[in-house]
């Protein structure tokens, strides 16, 4: 994922450029949406002709309003990108994964490759987008803290990881089905049936952080968070989220010095997703 940093580089630096001649953005829409956008498709290995559909199959896949019909659009060009792919590898992830699924001993099948080719379209790119746009929100909010990460760019890592705490991109994590039957405060879940685990309630427990509903970018490292996920499951593209947040608001804010919300924070409309958490649009001041 390293040789992508000089690409994403380039992108912050050209929306920063076309953002600048504005007064006033989105900066879901004008900033953190393209980002992982470009870096996904960039991955993949999907010719830029073809990237615009893929907000729309995001938003069918992780939004409340499932539509089959989108989604099955997006599986019909995956199953073509893989089938190009294996026909013609390039050097991109899922030309690997082809080649190692047709090759290696069929260690992935047809079906195994394509839901993973969906899952790495929808985990990566909507997830970061929230997690750009959470961060900054997070940062507005509490002006003295901002104030110390442009003073201190070194601190801007430890700010991320206290979004993904406090304000996680991702509300659940993905279904567990209990292996036996489960009491969860007088309610008792019977075996071989499904559970949402909210995420974003473990990263609030009390019992494992202290003053949890408050925002601390000195917040002890030691009480780790789930924002990724734990053990077998845990997300293979945190440090590709994790240098794409770091370059966007780290360039962000380094650029403007005045930025700041347009709106009132009590204003703002979240994503209506029951996974995606974060701004449908969030409006600042560049100056």
């Amino acid at each position: 994922m390293e040789p992508l940093r000089p690409k994403i580089e380039q992108l912050v630096d050209e929306l920063l450029d076309r953002m600048a001649a504005q007064g006033e953005v989105d900066l879901v829409s004008a900033f953190a949406l393209p980002i992982p956008l470009l870096v996904i498709s960039e991955l993949l290995g999907v010719p830029e002709e073809d990237r615009e559909p893929f907000v729309t199959w995001a938003d069918a896949v992780n939004g409340t309003e499932h539509d089959p019909e989108v989604t099955q659009e997006a599986y019909a060009y995956l199953r073509k990108l893989v089938a190009d792919k294996r026909a013609d590898p390039a050097d991109d992830l899922l030309s690997a994964l082809s080649v190692v699924a047709a090759e290696e001993g069929g260690s992935l099948s047809e079906t195994e490759l394509l839901h993973n080719a969906m899952l790495l379209l929808v985990a990566g790119y909507d997830t970061t987008v929230y997690l750009i746009a959470n961060t900054v929100l997070a940062l507005l909010q509490a002006p003295e803290q901002l104030a110390e990460v442009r003073e201190n760019p070194a601190l801007l890592p430890d700010a991320i990881e206290e979004v993904l705490r406090y304000d996680s991109p991702v509300n659940i994590s993905s279904p567990r089905w209990a292996a036996e039957p489960i009491t969860l405060n007088g309610v008792t879940v019977p075996a071989g049936q499904p559970l949402l685990i909210s995420i974003m309630s473990a990263n609030r427990d009390a019992a494992h952080f202290d003053d949890p509903d408050r925002f601390d970018i000195h917040r002890d490292k030691s009480g780790r968070h789930l924002g990724f996920g734990h053990g077998i499951h845990y997300c293979p593209g945190a440090p590709l989220a994790r240098m794409e947040t770091l370059i966007a608001v780290g360039k962000l804010i380094e650029r403007f010095p005045g930025l700041g919300l347009a709106v009132s924070s009590d204003t703002l409309t979240m994503r209506d997703s029951l996974l995606i958490h974060g701004p449908a649009s969030l409006p600042v001041r560049l100056t």
